[in-house]
């Protein structure tokens, strides 16, 4: 009876559940950012400040309005959320418990704090259903459409301190520039002598000759996207292949560009066209300089889709490299967004009450109205399936995905890197 009495003697002081309820209350949670979490702010000149949580380890990122980025940096372990509430409310003025609360959960699901997350749901399914390591990969691509390779970022950097770094210096960058306009003379002289034509092979086979060079100019595209991330010791994630609106394309996950200055942006987004650009300019010397030898043809082809991918990614009308050089140019992060809906909501009222535009509504509208044209323009020729430009066109807005700002969790806390 005393050893009883003993032992219930805890339980009889505290209830089970009131314990399990202060331990659940997230109020009194105290969040506190891991070391290796970075928070960059920005201030554009033509758009609201905003700012960039970074978890260096597994490469996770958040785009943050300022008054999120204050709270999140105070997050030090000696405050629970009740207090970062009040604080914000000090501050700001607006008592925003649902924000603050909903920002703590989304930092702790991406490993943003000290504490682990747990994913509970996760965790239950792998031990109700456990599946072989094959089948987990195959239900993840059948979800995703993707597989992705986490070993890209040695590739690239072997690459870059072996082979590509010259490019980057004064001289070597001269050199590749010279070679991209002789190449493009050559291949414009080719062009007028009407030696080569698209349609010379059968459909099969020139189906599956296009869709390799497809590959191959994508690869070299996403390549300079990377190699540039390298230069400026970010980091790239993954590397992969996915199925983009029914075609096959490659990418590279270099979310960690969100982390660049304005130039360092534009530069790592033109990388991409211009690295397309050289390899043009080569294939097109040679087939200039040697247009009877065997592999003629195929370089034709490959400059053909090399050159009209390359145009396709500068038109800032799309949400490729164009868009992303100019709306960085502009230091307008959220250009498209912005002018859609100024075109869809205030330019016809406008126009019926002849209000005065202003440059900045002005340039909207213009920018709007002209990017749904051309949207439509490509989605017809998409539709009605135009050979070359039809297969090539698809892929395109996958190695831009860096711009999103949505979280990708891996559910796991790698190691971080030095």
């Amino acid at each position: 009876m005393g050893a009883a009495g003993v032992a219930t003697a805890p339980f009889a002081e505290r209830d089970v559940w009131q314990a399990l309820g202060e331990r659940l209350d997230v109020a009194r949670f105290t969040p506190h950012l891991a070391d290796y979490v970075e928070v960059r702010r920005f201030t554009p000149a033509r758009s609201e400040s905003y700012a960039i949580a970074a978890n260096r380890c597994d490469l996770v990122y958040y785009r943050l309005s300022t008054t999120e980025a204050d709270t999140m940096e105070v997050m030090d372990g000696s405050r629970t959320v009740a207090d970062l509430v009040v604080d914000h409310t000090r501050d700001s003025g607006d008592l925003d418990i649902a924000g603050v609360a909903e920002l703590v959960r989304l930092l702790l699901q991406g490993d943003f704090l000290t504490q682990a997350y747990v994913d509970v749901p996760a965790m239950l399914d792998a031990a109700l259903h456990p599946r072989p390591r094959w089948r987990q990969k195959l239900s993840e691509f059948v979800k995703t459409l993707s597989i992705e390779w986490s070993g890209a970022e040695r590739l690239v950097v072997w690459l870059y301190r072996h082979l590509l770094r010259p490019l980057f210096n004064p001289a070597g960058g001269a050199a590749t520039l010279a070679l991209g306009l002789v190449g493009l003379a050559g291949f414009i002289t080719v062009l007028g002598s009407h030696r080569f034509h698209l349609n010379t092979l059968s459909v099969g086979l020139g189906f599956v000759l296009l869709f390799v060079l497809n590959l191959a100019i994508i690869f070299i595209h996403e390549l300079g996207h990377a190699t540039v991330l390298v230069r400026y010791r970010s980091r790239v994630k993954s590397a992969g292949f996915r199925i983009y609106f029914g075609s096959p394309a490659l990418f590279i996950e270099s979310s960690d560009a969100l982390m660049l200055d304005r130039r360092q942006r534009i530069i790592q987004a033109f990388a991409g066209p211009y690295f397309e650009f050289v390899a043009a300019g080569v294939a097109s010397l040679f087939l200039w300089l040697f247009p009877h030898s065997g592999v003629a043809p195929i370089l034709f082809r490959f400059c053909v889709l090399n050159y009209f991918v390359l145009i396709l990614n500068l038109v800032p009308l799309l949400e490729l490299d164009g868009y992303w050089i100019l709306s960085d140019a502009l230091q307008m992060p959220d250009l498209r967004p912005r002018s859609l809906a100024f075109t869809r909501h205030e330019l016809g009222r406008k126009l019926v009450r002849r209000e005065h535009f202003t440059r900045s509504e002005t340039g909207l509208a213009l920018y709007g109205t002209v990017g749904v044209i051309f949207t439509i323009f490509c989605f017809a020729i998409r539709v009605q399936g135009q050979s070359e430009a039809t297969v090539c066109a698809s892929p395109l807005a996958t190695s831009k995905d860096a711009r999103g700002w949505t979280l990708r969790h891996t559910g796991k806390r790698r190691k971080c890197l030095a």
